[in-house]
């Protein structure tokens, strides 16, 4: 493993937590992903930029001191502000191996969120197998732009509706380009894709529809509403909200050998989200099956 982080003695050796063993080679990931995380930290850190644990991650941080025992990644989160200066010195501050990844840096990358990647390690999903994808699939960690929910119930589902439009058409598109083996439907779209783009390319129409989408999910961020949202990721799933009021005080607490920064409110948040987050529920992460490999770059994989 190319990493830069310094491991506990015997951190990679396979453990038991809350009846579930976890085995050498998931330690490797976490090791890769923990090196990702001290990057990402050191980053923000010197650009006074603000971020904190999301999603299942809040979840470990909280109950776990780390990783949930199951889960393989780790999931961040950041106001829009934030996220929007980061993108603009992340090619200057993350150097190889480190690889900071936009669909703008990086455009056969359709997420609309961003990941920071080792490049001389492998996280291919196994359902993307079937595409001719060549932009970067190593080890990752997601960074989630947080935006603004409107807190009228008709503004919410307007938005909602317009939303899943854009993100659905270029989604398709982009899968219809790739396919190894399309099929009629996919054919379809890739000469609608040509007609539309013409000189501009067959990928103009996804990136036309990528804009559409990105631009409307930032609609409400200069109102002051109650929750906040990882609309870039889900546009539908309310698991994803957080109080906006309590992204401005933030506290370090234990993750793994690190600290990893989460909402002083972090109970009433996690409540909002997942309920009873402090029973276990056994489930699989929200990537699908993953081909992982620690020691070999992706362009290996491919």
């Amino acid at each position: 493993m190319n990493i830069k982080l310094k491991l506990p003695e015997g951190y990679l050796e396979g453990e038991t937590r809350w009846d579930h063993y976890i085995d050498p080679e998931m330690k490797k990931i976490w090791a890769v992903e923990l090196d990702l995380l001290a990057e990402f930290d050191r980053v923000c850190k010197k650009h006074g930029l603000r971020y904190c644990a999301g999603g299942g991650t809040l979840i470990g941080t909280i109950r776990h001191k780390g990783y949930i025992p199951w889960d393989d990644d780790i999931d961040l989160v950041m106001l829009r502000d934030d996220y929007e200066k980061l993108k603009k010195i992340a090619a200057e501050e993350f150097t190889a191996p480190y690889y900071f990844q936009t669909i703008d840096s990086d455009p056969q990358a359709v997420n609309v969120i961003a990941k920071l990647r080792n490049s001389e390690t492998t996280a291919i999903r196994k359902k993307d197998m079937g595409h001719n994808y060549s932009y970067n699939q190593g080890i990752f960690i997601d960074i989630f732009p947080l935006d603004a929910v409107p807190d009228s119930k008709l503004s919410r589902y307007l938005l909602y509706a317009h939303a899943l439009i854009y993100r659905g058409i270029y989604h398709y598109v982009a899968s219809a380009l790739t396919k190894k083996e399309p099929g009629i439907i996919d054919r379809i779209l890739r000469k609608l894709a040509r007609i539309i783009g013409g000189s501009r390319g067959e990928e103009y129409l996804q990136v036309k529809y990528y804009i559409k989408y990105d631009r409307l999910i930032r609609k409400y961020n200069k109102k002051d509403t109650k929750y906040v949202s990882m609309l870039a990721f889900n546009i539908l799933n309310p698991r994803f909200q957080m109080y906006r009021k309590d992204l401005k005080k933030l506290t370090k607490v234990d993750y793994e050998f690190l600290k990893m920064p989460v909402p002083v409110e972090y109970d009433r948040n996690l409540r909002l989200m997942f309920g009873d987050y402090m029973t276990p529920v056994k489930g699989d992460n929200l990537h699908g099956g993953m081909l992982f490999d620690t020691e070999h770059p992706y362009t290996d994989h491919l």
